[in-house]
């Protein structure tokens, strides 16, 4: 007698995983040459089996949230209040229209993460970030004399009794520029933030506080427009305003023509309202796979659409050495 021995399939990776794994080339050309590929990949896919609702945003939103983060040079884990990935729910009918809702992932920096950037990309050394409490003696002096005193009274680290909060750039050669917010400033900018009663506002303020004097300070720093860019769409962000894929090295003018001429994606399952947070993630094809005449083409890389996202012939000046110009792999435009 003969036993039949079942043989078991291997198990295939998450479609996430392999996605990320098919850009390996990708994302190590544009990773900051200090900064491991191996360990990027390893880490962007850890922190998203980590919140499941990541899983369950788009695949474009996704991807081209993890790319970005490559880009700026971060790792999106939150850890040490770098970088991290949230998911949002974002109303992506027509303005007007009957609303429908779609999980988007978008990249959010701390401010370690930023400032990492100005360090990286402008005359900048460090950038220390401070809250003042009741109880500490401040002083903050503007002037011919500008300066900062702060000796805290370890006191408490109660969020409610945060006074202050302020940022100090330091330079080589140049004497520190700094700045400051009073508790009432902070929280009209929390005010303004979609998240504002959810999220780090809600589990971490002294952190998004320190954040939200830190970005202010850099609008004053001579950094690179890439940096600079990459501030705004943090800003952009928080108050709920869509960015479509990253923009590092595109202009503010064109990043605004392409978010008003930008079409929702049609991607399978993109455009219904999730209703699980364990669905699987569809990764869109790789820019060289086949796709058919008249469907709409979103290239992984800067996330823009062919057609309506570029006019015919243009061709995409968001990334780096990227020069796509998103057409059909026949040759065909998007109707």
């Amino acid at each position: 007698m003969t036993t039949a021995v079942a043989v078991r399939e291997p198990a295939q990776p998450h479609p996430l995983l392999q996605a990320l794994e098919g850009r390996r080339d990708t994302i190590a050309a544009i990773l900051p040459k200090t900064m491991d590929v191996d360990r990027f990949i390893k880490v962007a896919w850890m922190a998203c089996t980590k919140n499941p609702e990541l899983l369950a945003c788009t695949p474009q939103s996704l991807l081209g949230s993890i790319i970005e983060a490559a880009e700026l040079g971060l790792e999106p884990t939150g850890s040490l209040n770098r970088a991290w990935l949230l998911p949002y729910k974002v109303n992506v009918a027509p303005k007007g229209s009957t609303p429908k809702y779609e999980m988007q992932a978008q990249l959010m920096i701390g401010y370690a993460g930023l400032s990492d950037l100005a360090r990286n990309n402008g005359d900048v050394t460090k950038i220390e970030s401070r809250v003042v409490y009741e109880g500490d003696t401040f002083e903050a002096r503007y002037g011919t004399d500008p300066g900062i005193t702060h000796l805290p009274a370890f006191a408490t680290v109660d969020p409610t009794k945060i006074t202050h909060v302020y940022a100090i750039a330091f330079f080589p050669t140049e004497e520190p520029q700094f700045d400051v917010m009073t508790r009432e400033q902070v929280d009209g900018i929390r005010a303004r933030a979609r998240g504002a009663n959810t999220g780090p506002w809600s589990t971490d303020y002294a952190e998004q506080a320190r954040k939200t004097v830190v970005r202010r300070l850099t609008k004053s720093l001579a950094l690179s427009p890439a940096t600079q860019d990459a501030i705004q769409r943090d800003i952009d962000r928080e108050v709920g305003q869509i960015v479509v894929g990253p923009t590092v090295d595109a202009t503010a003018k064109l990043r605004k023509q392409l978010q008003d001429r930008v079409r929702p994606v049609d991607a399978p399952g993109a455009q219904e309202p999730v209703q699980t947070t364990d669905a699987p993630v569809d990764i869109p094809p790789e820019p060289d796979a086949p796709a058919a005449a008249g469907t709409v083409v979103v290239d992984p890389v800067c996330g823009n659409v062919a057609g309506e996202g570029l006019m015919e012939g243009a061709v995409c000046g968001l990334v780096a050495d990227h020069g796509g110009a998103h057409k059909n792999e026949d040759g065909s435009w998007p109707a």
